[in-house]
């Protein structure tokens, strides 16, 4: 059996940008969105995460697959090959077609070196696009950025760290923007500031789990299927 549901643990994956967001995400939308460009090591937060993977479930969130090791993730979980899609080109198409509709965008990060950053290469790349406002993301001004992107109304939201307080924020809050598409891409980000982040203890110490995942993604395969038969009889 090839692709049994397109989601990934109850998320809709994406194949690629350009024309499955084209309708769905573009100037149309009725409602906030959120779309995560996720790595091998994202996917397998999703997996650990109940919490997080309903809370975005309730935000209109979808998930991009980004890089060979989540593509693999992907089609081994659900059954669906979605190709070898790179955040960074990923990113770089859609922000070309905002580019094109003279968009607006906000930027937001946890690093405020990598705000101006990024900001200075967008302005560089992508003169088209009219950049609205950014903020330096922590916990303590939650409430202050999600004011400061309702009152800008962008069209765009770029997120570049999907890190837990960023990710309880989108949960807890996104809904109040207005119809803002959120994109995570915190890899694409990272190149866009020129930011090498350094290993994390807490990846060395879950490295052993990571032994669980094939294991994790085969019972969850084997559950969909079980679920189709059950729609098909």
């Amino acid at each position: 059996m090839s692709c049994t549901f397109r989601q990934f643990f109850g998320l809709p994956l994406v194949e690629d940008a350009p024309p499955d967001l084209a309708p769905v995400w573009g100037a149309g939308r009725r409602a906030p969105g959120i779309l995560l460009f996720a790595s091998r090591s994202f996917l397998w937060r999703l997996v650990r995460s109940r919490r997080v993977r309903l809370g975005l479930a309730g935000k209109n969130a979808a998930v991009v697959p980004a890089g060979g090791g989540a593509r693999w993730q992907t089609r081994l979980a659900c059954g669906c090959d979605i190709g070898r899609y790179e955040a960074f080109q990923g990113l770089v198409r859609l922000l070309s077609r905002a580019e094109e509709d003279q968009a607006s965008l906000f930027i937001v990060d946890s690093d405020p070196r990598a705000v101006r950053r990024i900001e200075e290469n967008l302005r560089v790349t992508f003169p088209g696009l009219r950049i609205v406002g950014r903020a330096a993301f922590s916990p303590g001004i939650a409430a202050s950025v999600t004011t400061a992107i309702r009152k800008a109304e962008p069209r765009i939201v770029l997120i570049g760290c999907a890190r837990t307080p960023v990710l309880r924020w989108m949960i807890d809050q996104y809904d109040q923007v207005g119809n803002s598409l959120a994109i995570v891409a915190s890899r694409a980000a990272d190149r866009m500031a020129g930011r090498r982040r350094g290993v994390s203890p807490w990846a060395l110490v879950g490295a052993p789990l990571q032994l669980l995942v094939p294991l994790l993604l085969v019972v969850h395969r084997l559950v969909l299927i079980h679920r189709w038969k059950k729609l098909q009889g």
